[in-house]
């Protein structure tokens, strides 16, 4: 049990550090961690490219984040589900 709890902790840390790498809120991608939020993080543009203009960047960010809130939504929500059916 404990080392699933460090696996899940270290995939966290690693998403939540390419999330500040490539330009989203590293917080919010720590939540979404687990295989479904680290491949939709990697499917993600690079929101710090230089080439992209500032309001391309700001757009590209907060599409992203919302990609990750909506991950940490669906992930709370069965969370929730589990624990009130009981099992």
């Amino acid at each position: 049990m404990a080392i699933l709890l460090l696996l899940i902790l270290a995939v966290g840390a690693l998403t939540a550090w390419y999330a500040s790498y490539k330009g989203y809120n590293p917080l919010l991608w720590f939540f979404a961690t687990g295989f479904i939020g680290l491949v939709a993080l990697l499917l993600l543009p690079n929101a710090n490219d230089p080439y992209h203009t500032p309001s391309e960047r700001a757009r590209l960010a907060s599409n992203g984040n919302t990609v990750g809130g909506v991950i940490v939504g669906i992930a709370f929500l069965f969370g929730v589900m589990r624990g009130c059916s009981g099992f």
